[in-house]
């Protein structure tokens, strides 16, 4: 093989390097927050509001719904561990608030932040999301790019693993009747004279539940 052949083969082998290396399909991110404790911000709230479309006849790629999981759950010490799979499975990036810290946006002047709700339950009717119903308060994620470290971006294919517990302990035999519930908005609090005003706008993508519960408990907490 000639030395001009050699060089040939190496650039063409690079360029396919190059040219595939920023698709990280099936990549899983791991954020572990079972031993963070939430630290909210005390916002006197005086009014809010919430808006947003959450659909249409002909859905746009931010409309589209990110896949949500359940998995990883078990009971130890009358705390409940469990882990919420995020996948984007979208054609867009999408940016995941990671916080529990709320109090990181508390500042003068008017605050924004996006915010993640993650709750907890069981349905009645799998195919009708209003017959879900919880009894443990919502966990709350809090995000923005003036905060390093809040957000997780998502390219299309990606997966975040968030690693998180709850207070309220379940028995072994219900975990399989579990699941996670979550959904999304961009907060805006603006000052007043006697408080904040909150305006929220809801975000399609996030509007999912999980499509399985909770595999067995004995299979789980690797």
């Amino acid at each position: 093989m000639t030395f001009r052949r050699r060089v040939s083969l190496f650039v063409s082998a690079s360029l396919i390097l190059a040219a595939s290396g920023p698709y990280l399909a099936g990549q899983v991110r791991v954020v572990d927050l079972t031993n963070t404790p939430p630290n909210r911000a005390d916002w006197k709230i005086v009014a809010s509001e919430a808006g947003g479309s959450l659909g249409s006849s002909q859905t746009p790629p931010s409309y589209v719904p990110v896949t949500v999981h359940l998995n990883n759950c078990a009971v130890r010490d009358s705390v409940f561990y469990y882990s919420v799979e995020i996948e984007n499975s979208r054609k867009l990036e999408l940016k995941v608030p990671v916080s529990l810290n709320s109090k990181l946006f508390d500042q003068r002047g008017t605050i924004t932040f996006r915010e993640l709700l993650i709750r907890l339950g069981t349905v009645t009717n799998i195919q009708d999301p209003s017959t879900f119903q919880s009894d443990l308060a919502p966990i709350e994620l809090f995000g923005d790019q003036s905060v390093p470290g809040t957000l997780v971006v998502l390219a299309p294919g990606e997966r975040l693993l968030l690693r998180l517990k709850s207070e309220a302990a379940h028995k072994a035999q219900e975990l399989r009747s579990l699941l996670v519930n979550i959904g999304a908005s961009d907060v805006t609090l603006s000052p007043g004279e006697d408080g904040y005003r909150k305006k929220e706008i809801w975000i399609p993508a996030f509007r999912a539940k999980s499509e399985s519960s909770c595999l067995e408990p004995e299979q789980e907490m690797r």
